[in-house]
């Protein structure tokens, strides 16, 4: 007796012995096949990767469908498993996708008949032929009951052609349901492939053919994963993996940058694709529980644990990136990760909970893995927006804090957003007013300081911060920088000290009840010596505004050039046409980082260029500078620049103005807190793409 006759008797006997069992198989394969609408050509790929198949493929016309693949042919456990329903003759260990023995059942939703050839083993389904075998009249499941193979139509050539080209397995549905074929085909996106274990080319013919292939370059747990349709490239992905099946797959540019997804590919893959949300614009991989149809994740404890590991993955990618940065530079993993969507509305609803899991479980692990220098988290600082970074490392040192400054944004864009979001410690008011007791700031470190407190405390200020205040060394007079408590001669302020004051205090209030605070008895006689009382904000000028005479150097051909495209940034253009010049060692861009400036060019005798682009429809339209472009313009003066550019489709017109707070007429308009000029003059280019 043959294969597929032995199990046909088995099944037999069984339905005619429990005639009601039948009728609920059937009732329970109509169920699952709803639960897995749209997913019978996913279930039929997952599994052909669990059969180690290297090469899918699909073919339609009217008369049927079939599908073929070159893995491990059929043996009778495996007959015997596509018959029975809840029974695999895989393990959910981590090794194969399916392990529940039902999804093969989907296919009912493409076909009234199923043929199945794999090594000796041929059968078919068919309910009519289940009926008339049983000599039932009643309902039949379509997958239970094998038959000697007995297809409708001669498909002998096409599995010859198949077998010949070394596919192992071959499916034959006939009667096709064509439209539901033409769904799942529709539905299907080619990163469907990224974490599969096995398969590597698949290749569709039926209202649209198209062959996609995958070709994957490993190094150690990193590998870059290029998919290819009908042999053009179509994404590029990168995917970091640990030792078991978890793992992290950013999409990339034809820069090796890492593009973010949008939410609605930015999901949860238990190595194929579910409906679930991963708060991050990526996509992560593990072994999930799911639901029935596997578009739903089950939050349960092997959830949960998977969900703890791909945390440790974003935390030790992070690590590498610290470690051996220039593995990962340009490629903006920090900013990647400070982009974390929390839903608003609390986690009510299943795949809320298991995004905000998965966010305490990556804030857990920055405390558990030291992932900067290998300094435990506990004694990080994260410098807070409002102080400079000089001063913020000096306060670090003094209180042995390792401090996360804004030139890191220079190397890893997003850490500090990144730090933030996931409540690292900053450096906060109250530890900087202890320091400056004894500790003297800088004039900008002083400013930033009291700006502060004014905007912590103008209208909240208790007895002990007061003392606080009080005791710090916060004011710069000509004759030195002192707190409220010392003895004091000259009430004059420092000029730069007051021209700082000026620039970042909008409010002449504030100013006043600052000083109020801090000297008291004393405040009238400081407000008097500075002129306060009587003065209000003016329009601040600089010198006239000049044409510069900026040295353009010759643009010379370099050996990798990087890309110039009109739909890139301005500030990724500019950043690529000032590469090409033969004085440029590098350039820098940090327009994300908010540094005051967008572009660092470093030049070939050491000297580095600050530049920041403001980009206008047409030269000569009005452009602005924020409190920090401005205080960053101030500090740096002649190493400075300001960039306005006009970009076309066809070039960009640039217009370098140096020095721009001694060059420019800027006036300072309170209600928008920035620094506008709608008139300048400066050393113009053109660059054409």
């Amino acid at each position: 007796m043959s294969v597929v006759n032995d199990i046909q008797a088995i099944f037999a006997r069984e339905a005619k012995m429990s005639p009601m069992l039948l009728a609920d198989l059937a009732n329970m394969e109509k169920y699952i096949a709803e639960s897995y609408q749209s997913r019978s050509v996913v279930e039929l790929l997952q599994n052909a990767d669990d059969a180690n198949a290297k090469r899918f493929f699909i073919r339609s016309n009217n008369d049927c469908i079939i599908v073929a693949n070159d893995g491990r042919k059929f043996n009778k456990d495996d007959a015997m498993s596509i018959c029975r329903s809840g029974v695999s003759t895989k393990k959910r260990d981590g090794k194969t996708i399916g392990y529940r023995g039902i999804g093969f059942k989907s296919v009912v939703n493409l076909a009234e008949r199923v043929h199945i050839i794999s090594g000796t083993i041929r059968m078919t389904f068919s309910r009519e032929l289940t009926k008339n075998y049983l000599e039932v009249s009643n309902k039949v499941p379509l997958i239970r009951i094998p038959h000697i193979y007995t297809p409708i139509s001669n498909h002998e050539g096409t599995i010859n052609k198949l077998i010949e080209k070394n596919f192992n397995s071959i499916f034959i549905f006939e009667h096709p349901k064509l439209n539901n074929l033409n769904e799942d085909l529709g539905l299907l996106d080619s990163s469907i492939l990224l974490f599969l274990k096995n398969i590597c080319e698949l290749e569709i013919h039926s209202v649209v053919s198209k062959k996609i292939s995958v070709s994957r370059k490993e190094l150690d747990y990193k590998e870059i994963i290029v998919i290819n349709d009908n042999d053009n490239e179509q994404e590029r992905w990168l995917v970091i993996r640990d030792e078991k099946c978890n793992a992290l797959a950013f999409l990339l540019n034809d820069c090796n940058e890492i593009i973010e997804l949008g939410e609605d590919r930015a999901v949860i893959h238990s190595f194929m694709p579910t409906k679930d949300k991963v708060g991050l614009p990526i996509k992560i991989n593990g072994d999930f529980s799911t639901d029935p149809s596997r578009t739903r994740v089950v939050y349960d404890e092997i959830s949960k644990q998977t969900l703890l590991s791909c945390s440790r993955l974003v935390i030790n990618s992070l690590k590498d990136c610290i470690s051996n940065k220039e593995q990962y530079d340009g490629l903006g993993l920090f900013s990647v990760f400070a982009n974390f969507k929390k839903d608003r509305v609390s986690g009510f609803t299943l795949g809320v909970k298991i995004k905000e899991y998965f966010f305490d479980c990556i804030k857990s692990e920055l405390n558990n893995i030291k992932w900067y220098n290998g300094v435990e988290t506990e004694n990080l600082r994260v410098n807070p927006e409002w102080l400079n970074s000089y001063d913020f490392k000096k306060f670090c040192r003094q209180l042995k804090y390792t401090p996360l400054c804004k030139e890191l944004e220079k190397d890893y864009p997003g850490i500090l957003k990144f730090s933030n979001l996931f409540e690292l410690k900053t450096l906060d008011l109250d530890q900087v007013l202890d320091l400056l007791n004894n500790l003297k700031p800088t004039i900008n470190g002083s400013v930033d300081v009291i700006c502060e407190i004014i905007r912590q405390y103008r209208f909240n200020c208790n007895s002990k911060i007061k003392v606080k205040i009080k005791n710090a060394n916060l004011i710069y007079f000509k004759s030195g920088i002192y707190s409220s408590n010392s003895k004091i001669n000259d009430f004059n302020f420092d000029p730069d000290f007051y021209d700082a004051l000026n620039m970042r205090i909008n409010d002449d209030n504030d100013l006043k009840w600052f000083i109020k605070l801090y000297f008291e008895d004393l405040s009238i006689q400081v407000l008097k010596a500075n002129n306060i009382l009587q003065e209000e904000h003016k329009q601040v000028k600089g010198n006239d505004t000049q044409l510069l005479k900026l040295e353009v150097s010759r643009y010379t051909s370099k050996a990798t050039l990087p890309p110039i495209n009109k739909w890139r940034s301005v500030e990724q253009n500019l950043a690529a046409f000032l590469e090409r010049d033969s004085a440029v060692k590098k350039v820098i861009d940090v327009s994300k980082s908010n540094l005051g400036y967008d572009i660092e060019v470093h030049y070939n005798d050491d000297r580095v260029r600050y530049i920041e682009v403001k980009s206008v429809e047409r030269l000569g339209a009005p452009i602005s500078l924020t409190n920090n472009e401005y205080s960053t313009a101030n500090e740096l003066k002649e190493e400075y620049l300001l960039a306005i550019v006009e970009q076309t489709d066809l070039c960009m017109e640039v217009c370098y103005i140096e020095n721009p707070i001694n060059h420019l007429n800027l006036i300072k308009r309170v209600t928008r807190w920035e620094w506008i000029c709608d008139d300048y003059s400066g050393t113009f280019l053109n660059y054409s793409f």
